[in-house]
């Protein structure tokens, strides 16, 4: 059996032994969700790559509010997605308490007796790292602080905006829509169109047609 076969079914094992929750999978990812903040699930995607004689691990940890995620894809008109509304790397995580050997070495199979060895480090630095990231999210205005200190771009306005209005704070929403609007003031085409369809779709929703003027000229 090949190892990155391998790997898989011990991630699998690993993470349902650790309470994780499997999603599903794909050529490229594994996904599992468990409990995360007052405001949403902790999901977790651990992307697999084959190269070096290696079978390399890139986990994600992100941040899922339902409610959100279903808006805001029905907003851009796109089918349901499971998307986050903040989120990092594991890597970069650790990176910042000064661990600089994420992914590699410290998540690359070699070979079939590396495997438990590098999914304990694995289940053990989400454990220390990146889950207690995720549940630190107690509230939306800590979400916006960590959107703002990573680079704010339009399609985090967008889901922040969604946050916000799902929260009853339709004040910070249409701020946060605004700036997604101002970024829709560059754009063309087919582009432009989405981003103005999604204000539309937001202000039908949330019954805000009276500021859609100000919100579709970016403010």
């Amino acid at each position: 059996m090949r190892i990155e076969t391998l790997v898989r079914i011990g991630i699998v094992a690993k993470m349902a032994s650790e309470g994780w929750t499997l999603l599903g999978q794909d050529s490229e990812t594994v996904r599992f969700t468990t409990g995360g903040s007052a405001i949403g699930d902790c999901d977790l995607h651990i992307n697999i790559e084959v190269r070096e004689a290696r079978t390399w691990l890139n986990p994600i940890v992100g941040l899922y509010n339902a409610k959100t995620a279903e808006l805001f894809t029905a907003f851009l008109g796109l089918p349901p997605s499971r998307t986050a509304v903040v989120g990092s790397t594991l890597a970069d995580l650790l990176h910042q308490q000064g661990h600089h050997d994420a992914p590699v070495p410290r998540w690359s199979v070699r070979s079939e007796a590396d495997i438990a060895t590098i999914l304990q480090a694995l289940a053990s630095d989400l454990a220390i790292y990146g889950v207690p990231y995720i549940r630190a999210f107690r509230e939306v205005e800590d979400v916006a602080v960590e959107l703002n200190r990573v680079g704010l771009n339009q399609l985090d306005s967008g889901r922040l905006a969604v946050l916000y209005a799902v929260d009853g704070r339709m004040e910070r929403a249409v701020a946060s829509l605004t700036h997604f609007g101002r970024a829709a003031q560059v754009q063309a085409g087919s582009v432009a169109d989405q981003s103005k369809n999604f204000i539309r779709a937001f202000a039908r929703h949330f019954g805000i047609e009276d500021q859609l003027p100000f919100v579709l000229q970016g403010g």
